[in-house]
Protein backbone atom coordinates (compact mmCIF):
# COMPACT_ATOMS: atom_id res chain seq x y z
CA UNK A 1 0.00 0.00 0.00
CA UNK A 2 1.20 3.67 -1.34
CA UNK A 3 1.83 5.83 1.44
CA UNK A 4 -1.26 7.96 -0.10
CA UNK A 5 -3.12 5.16 -0.01
CA UNK A 6 -2.34 4.46 4.02
CA UNK A 7 -3.65 8.01 4.75
CA UNK A 8 -6.69 7.72 2.64
CA UNK A 9 -7.36 4.31 4.18
CA UNK A 10 -6.94 5.86 7.57
CA UNK A 11 -9.35 8.52 6.50
CA UNK A 12 -12.26 7.19 5.73
CA UNK A 13 -11.48 4.71 8.71
CA UNK A 14 -11.53 7.52 11.10
CA UNK A 15 -14.35 9.47 9.30
CA UNK A 16 -17.06 6.57 9.34
CA UNK A 17 -16.35 5.64 12.42
CA UNK A 18 -16.65 9.28 13.99
CA UNK A 19 -18.01 10.04 17.42
CA UNK A 20 -18.44 13.58 18.06
CA UNK A 21 -18.88 14.70 14.73
CA UNK A 22 -22.15 15.71 13.36
CA UNK A 23 -23.68 13.17 10.86
CA UNK A 24 -22.26 14.39 7.30
CA UNK A 25 -24.18 13.40 3.98
CA UNK A 26 -23.46 14.57 0.41
CA UNK A 27 -27.09 14.62 -0.96
CA UNK A 28 -29.18 16.05 -3.78
CA UNK A 29 -30.59 19.35 -2.43
CA UNK A 30 -33.38 18.99 -5.36
CA UNK A 31 -34.65 15.41 -4.35
CA UNK A 32 -34.71 16.66 -1.16
CA UNK A 33 -37.60 17.82 1.51
CA UNK A 34 -38.91 18.71 4.63
CA UNK A 35 -41.81 19.81 5.24
CA UNK A 36 -41.34 20.88 8.78
CA UNK A 37 -41.51 24.53 9.68
CA UNK A 38 -38.25 26.31 9.37
CA UNK A 39 -36.02 29.46 10.78
CA UNK A 40 -33.41 30.05 8.03
CA UNK A 41 -29.98 31.53 8.81
CA UNK A 42 -27.90 32.76 6.23
CA UNK A 43 -26.73 35.95 4.22
CA UNK A 44 -28.04 37.45 1.72
CA UNK A 45 -25.44 36.18 -1.13
CA UNK A 46 -25.71 32.38 0.50
CA UNK A 47 -29.42 32.99 0.09
CA UNK A 48 -29.40 33.72 -2.76
CA UNK A 49 -27.45 30.94 -4.26
CA UNK A 50 -29.42 28.30 -2.24
CA UNK A 51 -32.85 30.14 -3.85
CA UNK A 52 -33.27 27.30 -6.78
CA UNK A 53 -33.76 24.40 -3.48
CA UNK A 54 -36.11 27.29 -1.07
CA UNK A 55 -39.24 25.63 -2.36
CA UNK A 56 -37.93 21.96 -0.68
CA UNK A 57 -38.40 23.80 2.54
CA UNK A 58 -41.36 25.01 4.42
CA UNK A 59 -39.33 28.37 5.47
CA UNK A 60 -41.51 31.01 7.91
CA UNK A 61 -38.63 33.05 8.93
CA UNK A 62 -35.20 34.26 8.20
CA UNK A 63 -32.10 35.43 9.61
CA UNK A 64 -29.16 37.05 7.69
CA UNK A 65 -26.22 37.36 9.27
CA UNK A 66 -24.71 40.96 8.92
CA UNK A 67 -21.97 40.78 12.12
CA UNK A 68 -20.43 38.72 14.26
CA UNK A 69 -18.94 40.95 17.35
CA UNK A 70 -20.49 40.60 20.90
CA UNK A 71 -23.09 43.00 21.03
CA UNK A 72 -24.85 42.12 17.71
CA UNK A 73 -24.44 38.03 18.90
CA UNK A 74 -26.36 39.02 22.13
CA UNK A 75 -28.82 40.94 20.37
CA UNK A 76 -29.71 37.64 17.74
CA UNK A 77 -30.26 35.47 21.06
CA UNK A 78 -32.44 37.58 22.90
CA UNK A 79 -34.92 36.71 19.85
CA UNK A 80 -37.03 33.37 19.62
CA UNK A 81 -38.20 31.18 16.70
CA UNK A 82 -41.45 29.59 16.12
CA UNK A 83 -40.21 27.22 13.64
CA UNK A 84 -40.01 23.53 14.29
CA UNK A 85 -36.33 23.73 12.80
CA UNK A 86 -33.68 25.37 12.23
CA UNK A 87 -31.60 25.61 8.79
CA UNK A 88 -28.45 27.22 8.12
CA UNK A 89 -26.55 28.26 4.94
CA UNK A 90 -23.30 29.44 3.92
CA UNK A 91 -20.01 29.94 5.05
CA UNK A 92 -18.41 29.32 8.57
CA UNK A 93 -19.74 32.93 10.25
CA UNK A 94 -23.42 32.31 9.34
CA UNK A 95 -22.63 28.77 10.16
CA UNK A 96 -20.95 29.64 13.76
CA UNK A 97 -24.05 31.81 14.93
CA UNK A 98 -26.73 29.80 13.93
CA UNK A 99 -25.29 26.95 16.13
CA UNK A 100 -25.09 29.30 18.64
CA UNK A 101 -28.88 30.21 18.29
CA UNK A 102 -29.84 26.61 18.27
CA UNK A 103 -27.74 26.04 21.62
CA UNK A 104 -30.21 29.23 23.05
CA UNK A 105 -32.99 28.20 21.80
CA UNK A 106 -32.68 23.90 21.74
CA UNK A 107 -33.88 23.35 18.21
CA UNK A 108 -32.56 20.83 15.91
CA UNK A 109 -30.09 22.55 13.29
CA UNK A 110 -28.82 21.42 9.87
CA UNK A 111 -25.94 22.98 8.47
CA UNK A 112 -25.28 23.20 4.19
CA UNK A 113 -22.49 25.23 3.93
CA UNK A 114 -21.69 27.48 0.34
CA UNK A 115 -18.06 27.42 1.01
CA UNK A 116 -15.96 24.77 2.76
CA UNK A 117 -13.66 27.96 4.30
CA UNK A 118 -13.42 26.58 7.83
CA UNK A 119 -14.21 23.50 10.34
CA UNK A 120 -17.28 25.44 11.59
CA UNK A 121 -19.93 23.19 9.83
CA UNK A 122 -18.16 19.98 12.41
CA UNK A 123 -17.52 22.00 15.96
CA UNK A 124 -19.83 22.62 18.88
CA UNK A 125 -18.53 26.26 19.66
CA UNK A 126 -18.94 29.57 18.13
CA UNK A 127 -16.34 32.44 17.72
CA UNK A 128 -17.01 35.59 19.36
CA UNK A 129 -15.14 39.20 18.13
CA UNK A 130 -14.69 41.23 21.17
CA UNK A 131 -11.97 44.11 21.61
CA UNK A 132 -10.11 43.02 18.70
CA UNK A 133 -9.67 39.14 18.91
CA UNK A 134 -11.79 36.28 19.00
CA UNK A 135 -12.64 34.05 21.92
CA UNK A 136 -14.55 31.01 21.47
CA UNK A 137 -17.92 29.60 23.35
CA UNK A 138 -19.92 26.81 23.58
CA UNK A 139 -22.46 26.59 21.03
CA UNK A 140 -24.46 23.15 19.64
CA UNK A 141 -23.32 21.11 17.04
CA UNK A 142 -25.12 20.60 13.58
CA UNK A 143 -27.27 17.56 13.89
CA UNK A 144 -26.70 17.18 10.58
CA UNK A 145 -24.65 18.36 8.10
CA UNK A 146 -25.58 18.54 4.37
CA UNK A 147 -23.23 19.02 1.69
CA UNK A 148 -24.52 19.20 -2.27
CA UNK A 149 -21.68 19.75 -4.85
CA UNK A 150 -23.73 21.41 -6.90
CA UNK A 151 -24.43 24.27 -4.26
CA UNK A 152 -20.87 24.04 -3.56
CA UNK A 153 -19.56 24.74 -7.34
CA UNK A 154 -21.21 28.23 -7.10
CA UNK A 155 -18.41 29.25 -5.15
CA UNK A 156 -15.12 30.46 -6.31
CA UNK A 157 -12.46 27.63 -6.05
CA UNK A 158 -10.31 29.38 -4.45
CA UNK A 159 -12.77 30.07 -1.00
CA UNK A 160 -12.97 25.96 -0.94
CA UNK A 161 -9.18 26.02 -0.70
CA UNK A 162 -9.06 28.21 2.10
CA UNK A 163 -10.26 25.49 4.00
CA UNK A 164 -7.18 23.55 4.35
CA UNK A 165 -6.39 26.52 6.95
CA UNK A 166 -7.80 24.70 9.82
CA UNK A 167 -5.76 21.90 8.81
CA UNK A 168 -2.72 23.19 7.42
CA UNK A 169 -2.20 25.15 10.86
CA UNK A 170 -1.00 21.76 12.75
CA UNK A 171 2.17 22.91 10.53
CA UNK A 172 2.45 25.79 13.43
CA UNK A 173 0.43 25.03 16.11
CA UNK A 174 2.27 21.49 16.43
CA UNK A 175 5.68 23.73 17.20
CA UNK A 176 4.18 26.23 19.21
CA UNK A 177 2.26 23.46 21.40
CA UNK A 178 5.83 21.75 22.10
CA UNK A 179 7.00 25.08 23.16
CA UNK A 180 5.11 25.55 25.76
CA UNK A 181 5.80 22.43 27.28
CA UNK A 182 8.90 23.01 27.22
CA UNK A 183 9.12 26.07 28.48
CA UNK A 184 6.94 24.88 31.47
CA UNK A 185 3.90 27.22 30.51
CA UNK A 186 1.59 25.10 28.97
CA UNK A 187 -1.92 25.41 30.49
CA UNK A 188 -3.53 22.49 32.92
CA UNK A 189 -6.08 21.84 30.01
CA UNK A 190 -2.92 21.67 27.16
CA UNK A 191 -0.63 18.57 28.48
CA UNK A 192 1.80 17.96 25.87
CA UNK A 193 1.44 14.24 24.35
CA UNK A 194 3.39 13.02 21.35
CA UNK A 195 1.16 10.42 20.39
CA UNK A 196 -1.59 12.97 20.05
CA UNK A 197 0.43 15.30 18.46
CA UNK A 198 1.63 12.58 15.82
CA UNK A 199 -1.71 11.58 15.04
CA UNK A 200 -2.33 15.49 13.97
CA UNK A 201 0.46 15.54 11.86
CA UNK A 202 -1.01 12.59 9.95
CA UNK A 203 -3.76 14.36 9.53
CA UNK A 204 -1.98 17.07 7.96
CA UNK A 205 0.00 14.25 5.83
CA UNK A 206 -3.29 13.41 4.40
CA UNK A 207 -4.51 16.52 3.55
CA UNK A 208 -0.74 17.27 1.71
CA UNK A 209 -0.83 13.95 0.16
CA UNK A 210 -4.40 14.83 -1.55
CA UNK A 211 -2.94 18.34 -3.16
CA UNK A 212 -3.92 16.92 -6.18
CA UNK A 213 -7.27 15.99 -5.56
CA UNK A 214 -8.43 18.78 -3.60
CA UNK A 215 -6.91 20.84 -6.81
CA UNK A 216 -9.57 19.92 -9.37
CA UNK A 217 -12.36 20.83 -6.22
CA UNK A 218 -13.83 17.92 -8.08
CA UNK A 219 -16.33 15.69 -5.72
CA UNK A 220 -13.83 13.97 -4.98
CA UNK A 221 -11.35 16.70 -3.79
CA UNK A 222 -13.94 18.16 -1.56
CA UNK A 223 -14.29 14.80 -0.37
CA UNK A 224 -10.60 15.11 0.79
CA UNK A 225 -10.88 19.15 2.42
CA UNK A 226 -13.90 17.35 4.48
CA UNK A 227 -12.33 14.17 6.24
CA UNK A 228 -9.34 16.60 6.69
CA UNK A 229 -11.14 18.64 8.39
CA UNK A 230 -13.32 16.22 9.97
CA UNK A 231 -10.40 14.26 11.46
CA UNK A 232 -8.93 17.34 13.05
CA UNK A 233 -12.19 18.40 14.57
CA UNK A 234 -12.36 15.06 15.81
CA UNK A 235 -8.90 14.96 17.28
CA UNK A 236 -9.35 17.81 18.82
CA UNK A 237 -13.09 16.73 20.70
CA UNK A 238 -11.14 13.63 21.94
CA UNK A 239 -7.94 15.71 22.80
CA UNK A 240 -10.79 18.36 24.79
CA UNK A 241 -9.27 21.57 22.98
CA UNK A 242 -7.94 22.63 19.67
CA UNK A 243 -4.26 23.13 21.15
CA UNK A 244 -3.00 20.18 18.68
CA UNK A 245 -4.37 22.96 15.60
CA UNK A 246 -4.24 25.92 16.89
CA UNK A 247 -1.41 28.13 17.62
CA UNK A 248 0.27 31.41 16.30
CA UNK A 249 -0.88 31.13 13.11
CA UNK A 250 -4.60 31.37 14.54
CA UNK A 251 -3.49 34.14 17.07
CA UNK A 252 -1.40 36.21 13.89
CA UNK A 253 -4.72 35.69 11.94
CA UNK A 254 -7.22 37.17 14.82
CA UNK A 255 -4.83 40.17 15.14
CA UNK A 256 -4.71 40.74 12.01
CA UNK A 257 -8.26 40.62 11.29
CA UNK A 258 -9.82 44.07 12.09
CA UNK A 259 -7.28 45.81 9.40
CA UNK A 260 -8.92 43.46 6.92
CA UNK A 261 -12.29 42.77 7.62
CA UNK A 262 -13.73 41.73 4.50
CA UNK A 263 -10.96 38.94 4.14
CA UNK A 264 -12.23 35.04 4.89
CA UNK A 265 -10.74 32.96 8.24
CA UNK A 266 -8.93 30.83 5.40
CA UNK A 267 -7.34 33.53 3.95
CA UNK A 268 -6.00 35.19 7.01
CA UNK A 269 -5.08 31.56 8.65
CA UNK A 270 -3.05 30.68 5.35
CA UNK A 271 -1.31 33.92 5.74
CA UNK A 272 -1.12 33.67 9.60
CA UNK A 273 0.51 29.77 8.96
CA UNK A 274 3.19 31.13 6.33
CA UNK A 275 4.05 33.99 8.89
CA UNK A 276 4.12 31.84 11.86
CA UNK A 277 6.53 29.67 9.83
CA UNK A 278 9.10 32.13 9.26
CA UNK A 279 8.76 33.08 12.80
CA UNK A 280 9.85 29.91 13.79
CA UNK A 281 12.35 29.09 11.66
CA UNK A 282 10.72 26.24 9.90
CA UNK A 283 11.06 25.61 6.40
CA UNK A 284 8.48 27.30 4.52
CA UNK A 285 8.16 25.69 0.66
CA UNK A 286 6.28 22.76 1.96
CA UNK A 287 3.14 24.38 2.54
CA UNK A 288 3.85 27.00 0.25
CA UNK A 289 4.10 24.69 -3.03
CA UNK A 290 1.15 22.74 -1.45
CA UNK A 291 -1.23 26.65 -1.17
CA UNK A 292 -0.18 27.71 -4.66
CA UNK A 293 -0.91 23.93 -5.38
CA UNK A 294 -4.76 24.17 -4.55
CA UNK A 295 -5.59 27.73 -5.18
CA UNK A 296 -5.13 29.02 -1.68
CA UNK A 297 -4.84 32.74 -1.60
CA UNK A 298 -2.55 33.96 1.56
CA UNK A 299 -2.21 37.53 0.24
CA UNK A 300 -5.63 39.10 1.18
CA UNK A 301 -7.23 42.47 -0.69
CA UNK A 302 -6.16 45.19 0.84
CA UNK A 303 -2.72 43.45 2.40
CA UNK A 304 0.38 46.22 2.42
CA UNK A 305 3.43 46.31 3.99
CA UNK A 306 2.42 48.83 6.66
CA UNK A 307 -0.34 46.77 7.90
CA UNK A 308 1.97 43.44 7.99
CA UNK A 309 4.31 45.90 10.31
CA UNK A 310 1.79 47.08 12.54
CA UNK A 311 0.71 44.13 13.12
CA UNK A 312 4.02 42.23 13.92
CA UNK A 313 5.07 45.09 16.33
CA UNK A 314 2.06 44.35 18.19
CA UNK A 315 2.34 40.57 18.36
CA UNK A 316 3.53 39.76 21.58
CA UNK A 317 1.66 42.21 23.88
CA UNK A 318 -1.60 41.11 21.88
CA UNK A 319 -1.16 37.44 22.78
CA UNK A 320 -0.19 38.28 25.97
CA UNK A 321 -3.39 41.70 26.41
CA UNK A 322 -6.16 38.70 25.50
CA UNK A 323 -4.48 35.99 26.91
CA UNK A 324 -3.79 33.40 24.39
CA UNK A 325 -1.89 30.01 24.60
CA UNK A 326 1.25 30.52 24.46
CA UNK A 327 3.43 30.74 21.33
CA UNK A 328 6.09 31.83 19.45
CA UNK A 329 4.85 35.23 19.64
CA UNK A 330 5.21 35.52 23.57
CA UNK A 331 9.05 35.26 22.86
CA UNK A 332 9.19 37.08 19.31
CA UNK A 333 11.31 40.86 19.02
CA UNK A 334 10.31 42.74 16.54
CA UNK A 335 12.68 43.25 13.67
CA UNK A 336 12.45 45.19 10.23
CA UNK A 337 14.60 43.53 8.32
CA UNK A 338 12.25 40.29 8.95
CA UNK A 339 9.20 42.47 7.46
CA UNK A 340 10.85 42.53 4.19
CA UNK A 341 11.96 39.00 4.54
CA UNK A 342 8.66 37.89 4.83
CA UNK A 343 6.79 40.16 2.02
CA UNK A 344 9.73 38.67 -0.35
CA UNK A 345 8.51 34.94 0.67
CA UNK A 346 4.96 35.51 0.08
CA UNK A 347 6.15 36.94 -3.35
CA UNK A 348 8.55 34.07 -4.31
Amino acid sequence: MSSKEGFNHLAVNLFEKARTLPKIEWIDLATFYDPRSTVLVTTPSANKQFSPFCHNFNIVERINITGGDAAYIEDLQKKRSGAEVMYTVGGGRAIDLARLLAYTWNMDITAVPTIISTDSPFVDCTGVREDGCVHYIKSKKADRVFLDFSLLKKSPDALHAGGAGDVLSIYTALPDWKLASDRQVAKADEPYSIAVADQAQGILDYLMANRSEIHTMSQRGLESLVKALAMEVELCNLYGNSRPEEGGEHFFAYAIEPRLPHTTHGELVGLGILVTSLIQYQKLQPVLEFMNTIGMNYRPKGFTRAILDETLRGMPSYVNRHGLRYSVWNEYCYNKKQVSEILDALNS
